[in-house]
């Protein structure tokens, strides 16, 4: 489905990954693991067109992607949700979601506001709650929401589990789980929590300094706990 080779992006003359290469099939979890700073968001937004430099190849469902520009890659069925969990924070969590769904209305159907709701069960009961009224962990799932309305194919999320509480965080891994098992929705999930990501992932990749340092299968990555102290400074 997804399949990156060779990439190399750049913010000015700072040159920030180097030759990685990552494929994601279809319906797979996937993990890019490392430190701050090691060059994950760089690369979700490589692969968003968000970055001002980026050279190497990067195909979505056997189509070159390189030359086309965020919104193209959003309607060809690539979901993303940075970091900083952009919802509208003076609307309503319906209100948020009816915004998304009519974004996509001309490019394919999007869910439906009773399906929304099956597959994010938390936000059925806080649809008629402001974004500003919500926890970092309630925004965190509706952006996750806002984004898979549009029915994506793959969704790229950023370190979904920072500074969320850790009751939160179980909820949250609920609806990745039901994304990728249910919705059969392919994610590339960046992130530091090992056991959080390995629990809802069959292939991890490490990213140390703009490069790829690991890769192998989650169940095999779980026993290097010499790659977690190395590369994250933990123990598992």
């Amino acid at each position: 489905m997804l399949r990156i080779e060779k990439l190399n992006s750049y913010y000015g003359t700072s040159h920030v990954l180097h030759n990685l290469s990552i494929m994601i099939k279809e319906g797979q979890g996937v993990a890019l693991i490392g430190r701050n700073g090691a060059g994950k968001s760089s690369t979700m937004k490589s692969i968003m067109g968000l970055m001002p430099r980026v050279d190497g190849d990067i195909t979505f469902a056997e189509n070159p992607i390189n030359k086309e520009k965020t919104h193209k890659r959003v309607r060809m069925g690539i979901g993303y949700v940075p970091e900083d969990r952009r919802i509208y924070k003076d609307l309503t969590v319906e209100e948020n979601i009816t915004i998304a769904a009519n974004a996509i209305k001309k490019v394919r159907k999007p869910l439906e506001l009773n399906e929304v709701w099956e597959n994010f069960p938390l936000l059925k009961d806080l649809r008629k709650r402001k974004g500003s009224e919500l926890s970092g962990g309630e925004q965190q799932i509706l952006s996750i929401a806002r984004s898979v309305v549009g029915r994506p194919k793959l969704i790229l999320l950023d370190e979904p589990t920072e500074g969320i509480a850790p009751i939160i965080v179980q909820n949250l891994k609920e609806v990745i789980k039901n994304m990728i098992d249910q919705m059969e929705v392919a994610v590339l999930l960046a992130e530091q929590n090992i056991k959080f990501t390995i629990d809802l992932t069959d292939y991890v990749y490490v990213i140390d300094n703009g490069q790829i340092v690991y890769s192998g299968s989650s169940e095999e990555f779980k026993n290097r706990e010499d790659l977690h102290h190395k590369f994250l400074g933990v123990s598992s």
